[in-house]
């Protein structure tokens, strides 16, 4: 569930960096409209916090993506940094997307092995 949600923000950044999504879709500010992207992973987060189903040490990274994101896109207005910063966004976000891969390719290989 964890990787379906960091896809998300995975491809909003990717077409923003690529100039595909601009966007004014929902005709509020785009700023505010690039953070409706990680909504789901941040509500994700709070309900595995929560619910501690999880352990809090290992989502540390998400949280980090999700606070940064938050930053970014409230704070960083010109449109030089925002691109540096939509970058770096994207670049964690990718990182994620690979740890996590290995984490659950690693321990479905060993659940299997230990069955």
């Amino acid at each position: 569930m964890l990787m379906l949600l960091l896809l998300l923000p995975f491809f909003s950044t990717l077409c923003i960096i690529m100039n595909i999504y601009n966007g004014g879709i929902l005709g509020i500010n785009e700023h505010n409209e690039y953070l409706l992207w990680y909504f789901p992973l941040i509500i994700y987060l709070i309900y595995e916090i929560i619910n501690e189903e999880k352990q809090i040490i290992r989502l540390i990274p998400e949280l980090i993506l999700s606070l940064l994101a938050i930053f970014i896109n409230i704070y960083c207005r010109h449109y030089k940094e925002y691109y540096d910063f939509q970058s770096l966004l994207f670049s964690l976000t990718f990182i994620l997307l690979l740890n996590n891969y290995n984490y659950n390719k690693y321990s479905i290989k060993n659940k299997i092995i230990l069955i």
